[in-house]
Parts: structure tokens; sequence; C-alpha cells
């Protein structure tokens, strides 16, 4: 019988993991640190506006950190995140294909807080820092 073999990296992530939990904001950015580009590439590539992507990041985060309790440790972080990302990307596609929709209908449409106008560009996505603030 073998034993598996277990990386500094996934101990590592299993104490943040554990001290996340425990509602240690330092760690949960600290995972945040780890996943935050992979998960804003993801997004970005699924719905195409850096805004966008940007509040369904900070969206996906938000949402993790509140559903940690429920985390089951045999999943990896990396797959547990992209999940609810995706899902997030779903349900914001859905809903603006709706709201296309009743464009082509002629009916009016509110402007959505996710368009361009009035909002900050960064070269960075956001910040880790900004997500624990929002918690």
């Amino acid at each position: 019988m073998s034993i598996p073999v277990v990386s500094r990296d996934t101990l590592a992530e299993a104490e943040l993991l554990l001290r996340s939990r425990r509602h240690d904001r330092q760690a949960f950015g600290e995972l945040v640190e780890r996943y935050a580009e992979s998960i804003f590439n993801l997004v970005a590539r699924m719905v195409g506006k850096q805004i966008d992507a940007e509040v369904l990041s900070r969206e996906t985060f938000l949402a993790a950190f509140d559903a940690l309790p429920a985390f089951q440790v045999d999943v990896r972080v990396s797959s547990w995140l992209y999940r609810m990302a995706l899902s997030r990307c779903r349900e914001w596609l859905q809903r603006n294909q709706r709201e296309s929709m009743q464009d082509l209908d002629g009916e009016s449409r509110s402007e959505s807080p996710n368009h361009e106008r009035g909002h900050r560009r960064s070269d960075q996505p956001f910040s880790p820092e900004q997500i624990a603030d929002g918690l």
C-alpha cells in the first residue's frame, strides 16, 4: 500500500482553508491572491468586458467566503472557485441575453450599473484587499 504524497503547497492551502473557515480574512486574502488572476481570466473570456469581469470575479470570491462552511475538503479549491465563477457567468449571460431580447422587442432597458460609464479602469482586475474590504 502506498502513502499519498502531499505537497507543501497542498498543506499550506489546507491550512488557509481552515483559517478562512474561522473567518480569518488574512488567510482568505491569501487564497484570493492565489486564484484572483485565473478566476478573472476565466470570467473575462466568458463575458468579454473587463468591468463586468471585475464585478463577477469579486462576486465569486465573496460568494466563496460565504460558502466556506460547506466546502468539501476532498475538492480542489481551484475547481470549486472555477465552478462558482462559471455559475456567476452563466447567470450574467442569461440575464444579459434576456435584456438584449427586451431591447429587440422595443422595451426600454434601464442602464445597468455594470456599464463602463463612471467606472474606473485599472491595469489590475482587482486586488485581494478590495475583496477583503467587501467581506
